[in-house]
């Protein structure tokens, strides 16, 4: 049983505990968003607001498995052509009554390339009938394999059969959104004042920089159970989060948190600090379009040398478990890939990336040179330093580290207006394919540039199969490919480790998804819980 497996052991569970008077939660979100439209941005920090605004046909429930959301059944007789019924009397957050034609736009819109929305691709790895013509501008977006057959009716036709097609139906990319507000609005639709959604809350306020803040949504199908009437998004650093959680401000913190904070909050909020498990990968993506890295001996030297095991002692980071490949131990359960190069010793690894560093024309007279991006957080600063120091250490390399904002890291990354970056993901699916499917060619993820045919292939492939013991297979030999490729350094798969009030009830240890929706936390009557509104 793998690392990621045994995190989720620990049963979650609460105690029947009386509600506080006030439920108003406070959670920071580490950064602004850079929009609330689903199909216009593909960022962690987006998403975490989205699911709160928008529903899609299928949700995840508190544990991570995946449940009705706006669809109540899905029938397919051969796993290509499917029929979803959705929830009679479902509305908008304005009282429009939802229906199949709903999603039909919305999904149409995705497919645009004059919306270009970044996970269009997601339609692609549905194999949605049409999908590849319509984006090369061949065929109108009407012609994408969606149809309403009645208001409550959506049908689905795929180009081939896909047998986890449901996992990757609760991604936000396939959120619905409101055609009347769009065409009435245009770009300005997400504004609080023009929103309307058909998630547990509704858009309240946003400042810049500072917070988003969502309130209940009285028509949405599961307000009576939804208990949480305020959550509010803060857009601060770490260094502030944990101070103002300290005093009461924050109920939740993100999942990023640096050396010193953890060596502090594990010896003075031990019972406070919960560990999640992340499906994905944190390391460095480098671009293989440009010098130095559209070398891959210069991309396998820098792998070869860094110590996993020696980078996270250091860090201070033993909760999280080395990574060699991209797909965490026991993801949907599959047993990853693991490189050759692993059972070779600490001598072995140096005298080969150094032999690799001169074939490619680099050594002392000389050295590697290259920038290194990372989005600003300490944690991330500290990372950097660190392997800066190793690759200084064990080759002469010489690494300028780039610190930027968030917004600034995300376009440059996807104009791919860098050499090495920071690169921090998961899937929102527990299907292998969310993390490999990053370096496919066509995917919108693959920032790095890599190409290559065979890797592909074998993806592609996983995709025909139905069945697991089909798939799996195809992953290793892809994950295979990776490896001596090198387009993505994997240095750890994260643990998210939480500052959570004890008072807040309702977020599950056991969620392999590590995603929880506001609707189905609730905060319990406790000396510590807040008791006035928090700005």
């Amino acid at each position: 049983m793998g690392w990621f497996h045994t995190i989720l052991q620990a049963v979650a569970g609460s105690d029947k505990q009386p509600l506080a008077t006030l439920q108003a939660l406070v959670i920071n979100n580490g950064s602004d968003p850079e929009s609330l439209d689903p199909h216009k941005t593909l960022g962690v920090p987006e998403q975490k607001i989205m699911f709160d605004l928008l529903e899609g046909l299928f949700i995840l429930d508190r544990h991570g498995e995946v449940v009705p959301g706006m669809a109540l059944h899905a029938y397919s007789p051969d796993k290509k052509s499917w029929s979803f019924h959705l929830r009679p009397g479902a509305k908008w957050s304005n009282g429009d009554k939802i229906d199949a034609h709903d999603f039909v736009y919305s999904w149409r819109r995705l497919a645009d390339p004059k919306t270009a929305a970044p996970k269009a691709v997601l339609l692609q790895t549905m194999k949605i009938a049409n999908i590849e013509e319509i984006l090369a501008g061949k065929l109108p977006p009407e012609t994408l394999g969606i149809k309403a057959l009645g208001p409550l009716t959506l049908h689905l036709s795929l180009s081939q059969p896909l047998g986890f097609l449901k996992k990757l139906l609760v991604n936000s990319g396939l959120l619905p959104v409101h055609r009347a507000t769009i065409e009435r609005y245009g770009e300005q639709w997400t504004q609080p004042t023009h929103w309307v959604g058909n998630g547990a809350y509704c858009l309240k306020e946003q400042v810049a920089n500072e917070k988003t803040v969502l309130i209940r949504n009285p028509h949405y199908w599961d307000n009576q159970h939804t208990i949480v009437d305020q959550v509010t998004y803060l857009s601060i650093d770490e260094a502030a989060a944990i101070a103002r959680y300290q005093t009461g401000d924050i109920d939740l913190t993100p999942t990023g948190v640096s050396t010193s904070l953890i060596k502090k909050t594990k010896k003075e909020l031990t019972q406070e600090l919960r560990e999640f498990p992340i499906p994905g990968f944190l390391g460095y993506q480098m671009n293989t379009t440009v010098p130095p890295f559209n070398d891959v001996r210069v991309r396998q030297a820098l792998n070869l040398v860094l110590d996993r095991q020696a980078i996270l002692r250091q860090l201070c980071l033993m909760e999280q478990g080395p990574a060699y490949n991209l797909v965490p131990d026991g993801l949907g359960g599959l047993t990853p890939y693991q490189p050759d190069w692993l059972l070779w010793s600490p001598e072995q690894r140096l005298e080969t990336a150094q032999a690799l560093l001169q074939a490619a024309g680099y050594g002392p007279e000389n050295p590697l040179k290259f920038t290194l991006l990372y989005p600003t957080a300490e944690a991330n600063r500290q990372l950097a330093l660190l392997v800066r120091a190793l690759w200084q250490a064990h080759l002469g390399v010489e690494t300028t580290l780039v610190p930027r904002e968030w917004k600034v890291y995300l376009e440059k990354t996807s104009l791919r207006n860098y050499q090495m970056s920071h690169l921090d993901f998961s899937t929102t699916y527990g299907d292998p394919y969310g993390l490999l499917g990053v370096q496919y060619s066509h995917s919108v993820y693959n920032e790095t540039g890599y190409n290559n045919p065979n890797f592909d292939h074998w993806l592609e492939k996983a995709l025909d199969c139905l069945f697991n013991a089909e798939r799996w297979p195809l992953y290793h030999k892809a994950e295979a490919q990776l490896a001596e490729d090198v387009p993505i350094i994997p240095l750890f798969h994260p643990v998210a480790l939480r500052l959570v009030k004890p008072y807040v009830g309702g977020l599950s240890d056991r969620n392999p998804m590590n995603r929880f929706y506001t609707k189905d936390l609730y905060l319990t009557k406790q000396p510590l819980a807040p008791k006035k509104a928090r700005h």
